[in-house]
């Protein structure tokens, strides 16, 4: 019955492919909706609303389980960990179907009290009108005489529209089918069995986030986020068929995977009062234009106008005008097919356009004696640099020194407690002296160490001090000024994990090691092969996952069984992971010493932050995880984690 079923419905689409685009919301799904020759503005910032269920997130259903992942198609979801997979095959030219099959179910059998789970992906005309699909879908039910039990509208996560059913057929077998979009295509989700754990299966479904490269536009007072697959270009135009030239204030975007699409943004400035009409006048190459109406949509609450598949260009051209203060911007989209062809690719990246011609702002610009940040405020208002005769505090609002704390000898390194109330700087006599933040009272100086203290941290709770130094001690201090323990590590980094029962070292020639924090014993070797005086070794919030970076490159194991994860990086002089979990943050030398966020568990890339013009050899975030911080000795840099901003810049001298 069941691949009957499947059979059956794949036949049914192959007969009835009808290829028109109905209207421009079959293009532009996200911008606008239209009702005959009503069009209605929906801002993009805010996709429309609907009154139905909202479902909880994957990782609230199946939070254990294993990940099925499509990223041709763009769509992952969660399924049991003691299912088995049945990759997917053709069938026929016009879909594909992968198999989720409990223990003891085949194909061909359901076991008792077992499941199976269907994934059909089907390329069917008109795409993105999943109204139409589904309708379709229910009059081949209604054919086959099955009967409807259950319908449901729902809204998964990240906005995904979907529609599920109890189909009951003649014979009386109950099916659950869940339908939705799939990029320019439509996804199923059929089965048959545990139907309750069958419909928590397809409500982990997701899209698939692929990793993005921020840009940001200093005198275009705009940023974006586009695909890392992708090649960009600025100040330069590329055409469909490879061509390229200068142009000014332009970017280009051109897909790899998508016949070549190009997106390009060219951004104007505008006398005052200008309105998106005259814009469009005044920056028409194409005299074709004028005779258009256009699509009126809304880019991120600016007024803005569509001109889809015109004839300009030699394969014809589609362009999006907006205006936002006294800029105006031409998004120009270049492809061999139809527009609705390029969407995929475009959508994302309009949607992550953000102009802040109105008020955006340059980066705060402050001085610091020294290049040498190490600590946010907790409120992230502020940074902490460490100079040469002491730490300066600069707010991060003006770019102001706010506070500066005097030392009576050079200043080595510098750390601050995770409550705000202590800094621990190491001087050069090889003393460290722990100060009260309040007053700058020195409460202790702690001795014991004979040559140069080049790292400090405090344990997560602040309990707890620990030092590395080049003698090849690495010290634990309670912060009543007395030492606890003492073990001869040869540490170049330290770290303290969660809970700090553990401590991780990396040595000058040895691999990284782990050790009892209460009894100073060796736990076990990672590996690795030495570091760096500026080496970072870190443990993840949660504790399960341990990174560094080395000379032999950037390592993350899993601390559990002490296997290595990932080592992707070959040259990386910096590494740290967000407060809140979310992502590791590492330098990459090789790659024009980008600043790179990635996934905590894997080390795959998520998006680039920024490149700068030496290697980062320090990389923290703040407490909140709002904000990360890095240097390269000639700037420092603050970005907002969320969009890449960039926030402030600390260099010698300010314009």
């Amino acid at each position: 019955m069941f691949k009957k079923l499947i059979i059956l419905l794949v036949v049914i689409f192959a007969l009835g492919a009808v290829v028109t685009i109905s209207s421009i919301s079959a293009i532009l799904p996200w911008f606008v909706t239209r009702s005959d020759q009503t069009i209605t503005t929906v801002d993009v910032s805010d996709p429309p609303q609907i009154a139905i269920p909202i479902l909880p997130a994957a990782t609230q259903v199946l939070p254990s389980g294993n990940l099925y992942k499509d990223e041709s198609s763009g769509f992952q979801l969660t399924y049991p960990v003691d299912w088995t997979l049945d990759p997917s095959k053709p069938l026929g030219s016009r879909a594909s179907q992968a198999l989720l099959l409990s223990p003891g179910t085949t194909a061909e059998s359901l076991a008792e009290g077992g499941s199976r789970v269907s994934i059909v992906i089907y390329a069917w005309d008109p795409t993105n009108d999943l109204s139409a699909y589904v309708a379709r879908r229910k009059a081949a039910w209604n054919a086959s005489s099955s009967t409807i039990i259950e319908e449901k509208d729902l809204i998964l996560a990240d906005g995904i529209r979907a529609v599920s059913f109890i189909v009951e057929s003649t014979d009386k077998q109950r099916d659950f089918i869940l339908i939705t979009t799939a990029g320019e295509k439509y996804l199923e989700i059929v089965g048959q069995g545990n139907l309750e754990l069958i419909e928590e299966v397809a409500q982990t479904l997701s899209p698939v986030v692929e990793p993005s490269q921020n840009y940001q536009s200093e005198y275009g007072h705009f940023t974006l986020q586009y695909p890392s697959r992708a090649i960009f270009y600025e100040n330069q135009q590329v055409s469909v068929d490879g061509v390229i030239s200068s142009a000014e204030n332009t970017i280009a975007i051109q897909d790899t995977s998508i016949n070549g699409t190009v997106l390009s943004l060219t951004y104007f400035t505008l006398p005052d009062d200008i309105t998106l009409a005259d814009f469009i006048r005044l920056e028409n190459d194409c005299l074709e234009l004028s005779s258009l109406g256009g699509q009126s949509l809304s880019l991120q609450g600016h007024e803005a106008l569509l001109l889809s598949d015109t004839n300009c260009g030699p394969y014809g051209t589609s362009y999006i005008y907006t205006t936002a203060g006294n800029m105006g911007y031409r998004f120009t989209i270049e492809t061999h097919e139809k527009y609705s062809v390029a969407a995929p690719f475009v959508d994302p990246i309009l949607k992550s356009f953000q102009t802040h011609a109105e008020d955006i702002t340059a980066p705060i610009c402050f001085t610091p004696e020294e290049l040498l940040p190490f600590a946010f405020s907790p409120d992230a208002t502020k940074l902490m640099v460490r100079a040469r005769s002491g730490v300066q505090v600069f707010d991060l609002e003006s770019g102001a020194q706010e506070t500066f704390f005097h030392s009576t000898q050079d200043v080595i390194t510098a750390a601050l407690s995770p409550d705000e109330k202590v800094l621990a700087w190491s001087l050069d006599d090889n003393t460290i002296q722990l100060l009260r933040i309040s007053d700058q009272k020195v409460l202790h100086t702690l001795s014991g160490h004979t040559d140069m203290v080049t790292k400090l941290r405090f344990s997560p709770d602040g309990d707890l001090l620990v030092s590395a130094s080049h003698d090849l001690w690495v010290r634990v201090w309670n912060l009543q000024g007395e030492e606890l323990r003492s073990i001869q590590a040869g540490a170049l980094g330290i770290a303290s994990s969660p809970d700090g029962s553990v401590i991780a070292t990396v040595p000058n020639d040895g691999p990284v090691a782990l050790w009892d924090a209460a009894s100073g014993e060796k736990i076990k070797d990672l590996g690795g092969l030495g570091g760096y005086d500026t080496s970072d070794v870190e443990f993840s919030p949660d504790g399960q996952y341990l990174a560094a970076d080395l000379v032999t490159g950037l390592f993350l194991w899993r601390i559990s069984d002490a296997s290595l994860v990932w080592n992707g990086v070959k040259n990386s002089m910096a590494v740290t992971f967000s407060p809140d979990g979310r992502y590791l943050a590492y330098s990459d030398v090789d790659d024009g010493n980008k600043v790179i966020l990635a996934a905590p568990d894997t080390g795959q890339l998520i998006r680039v932050i920024d490149k700068m013009q030496s290697p980062v050899w320090q990389l923290f975030f703040s407490p909140n995880a709002s904000l990360l911080a890095a240097t390269d000795g000639v700037e420092i840099r603050v970005w907002q984690v969320e969009d890449g901003t960039l926030l402030a810049i600390g260099k010698a001298t300010c314009p």
